[in-house]
């Protein structure tokens, strides 16, 4: 994708060098203005590193007066290219790189509290924890560039859910820089707190089109002392259904309870060729599930797997996104209440193989994963060999119409844990009732005025 060029501007460049330094005022590089699925691009007039929450507010007030967009963005991993620039915005946009604020300023394990600031690498999140005790409980990949700012600007979800919640859940403190560089510090470290309105709930999922976070407090929880991986293979989504229900009836602790189809587990297994996972039995479905007991029940179909197995299972859950990118796929992050997966994962795969039989000999591959503990389904379609990339991304429009269409009919959602960003702007309107849409922009209004955050984003 060729970036497009920005036309020169004035005292814009000087003016951020004066007031955060040389150093932290660079020309962009393509991996800061292009999404990281490569569909979205626009030019961006610079990329800035503030070192502190002062930085931040002085950045914010500038563009506040000389009305420039600010693009909050982390580690750019994610899938609804929400930390990009928007190809439709008019007026000059920098990107604010929170990556210079990376320290871990507090960790407390009487309190089960960790305090950092918005650019935190995930890793070092869970290595400080680790030499205190205590687990950090947000688990997705790649963990190695996620950012703590991008967790909560997105309320990232992750495998572990079904546990501990969203991110949101998981939050005590925030602290934020409004639009027009007034610092809101709000770092709570108390569990019960009911002075007011939540307002750091507000930010929270906002994805800088609010305010752009800087710090927060984060709950810390127990290590898990015992910890069992069952694989699991079944021929329906039912099936599998039935046995998360099993499991919870059991009065069992479930970790995580993830699935994959047959397709999903071809593409994945293919980067794995030396896995034990290639020499299972072929399956329609396949299953992963995480108990907290040191002695798991005899359960039908669940194979309880040594540790070195089970890393090597979870290794390849985790890498499934990127096995289905190599071949190309249509991904989307919806949720469906688990009483309707079977019948809207037919109906959905009708509707697409219709929508799409005028333009192809062969049918899309339908490769679904997701986290079935709490409804969240990455429904996939995959390209086929005899397609080429380029018309393959030509049919994204048509099947995403499809697929939103019939998650409308089932009362579901389009953005379960990715977000809205600017590629789910438009379902906002469908998708959601009118009175809580409007209620949304004159949250956004009061906020930013100027619609200088995160331009082009969500509204």
């Amino acid at each position: 994708m060729t970036v497009p060029s920005l036309p020169s501007t004035n005292d814009i460049i000087p003016d951020l060098k004066s007031l955060l330094g040389d150093d932290a005022v660079q020309k962009p590089q393509r991996q800061h203005v292009v999404d990281r699925r490569g569909l979205i691009s626009a030019p961006a007039l610079a990329i800035v590193y503030p070192k502190s929450t002062h930085h931040v507010s002085l950045l914010a007030n500038y563009c506040y007066d000389n009305t420039i967009g600010m693009i909050p963005q982390g580690g750019n991993t994610g899938n609804c290219a929400g930390s990009v620039p928007n190809p439709d915005i008019k007026f000059p946009c920098i990107i604010v790189s929170l990556e210079r604020m990376n320290t871990i300023e507090h960790i407390c394990p009487h309190n089960n509290i960790i305090t950092v600031q918005a650019g935190c690498i995930l890793n070092d999140i869970y290595d400080a924890c680790s030499l205190h005790n205590r687990s950090f409980p947000v688990t997705l990949a790649p963990a190695d560039r996620v950012q703590a700012g991008g967790l909560l600007a997105t309320n990232a979800g992750g495998l572990n859910v079904i546990h501990y919640g969203m991110t949101r859940h998981n939050v005590l403190g925030l602290e934020y820089v409004l639009p027009n560089g007034t610092i809101v510090n709000n770092m709570n470290t108390l569990t019960k707190n009911a002075l007011g309105i939540d307002a750091n709930s507000i930010v929270i999922g906002s994805e800088g089109t609010l305010a752009i976070i800087t710090r927060a407090v984060f709950k810390l929880h127990p290590p898990i002392p015992h910890k069992k991986t069952g694989l699991i293979q079944f021929n329906s989504i039912q099936d599998g259904i039935n046995i998360l229900r099993d499991l919870q009836h059991k009065a069992l602790d479930i970790y995580a309870f993830e699935v994959w189809n047959d397709a999903t587990h071809t593409y994945a297994t293919h980067d794995a060729p030396d896995s034990f996972l290639n020499t299972l039995p072929p399956s329609p479905w396949y299953g992963l599930v995480d108990i907290l007991h040191d002695n798991p029940p005899d359960v039908p179909n669940i194979q309880w797997l040594p540790e070195s197995h089970a890393q090597t299972a979870w290794q390849l859950r985790k890498n499934f996104s990127y096995a289905l990118g190599k071949q190309g796929h249509i991904a989307h992050d919806i949720a469906i209440p688990l009483t309707h997966w079977e019948d809207f994962i037919n109906d959905v795969t009708v509707a697409v193989n219709k929508a799409t039989s005028g333009f192809l000999n062969d049918t899309l591959i339908p490769s679904h994963f997701g986290h079935l503990g709490d409804g969240n389904l990455h429904l996939e379609f995959v390209r086929p060999d005899s397609l080429s990339m380029d018309d393959f991304r030509a049919l994204t429009p048509v099947v995403n119409q499809a697929v939103y269409g019939t998650v409308q009919t089932y009362g579901g959602t389009p953005a379960s844990e990715h977000g809205v960003g600017q590629t789910k702007r438009d379902l906002m309107k469908t998708h959601l009732c009118p009175n809580t849409y409007e209620l949304m922009k004159q949250i956004k209004n009061t906020f930013d005025s100027k619609g200088i955050m995160n331009p082009g984003k969500i509204f």
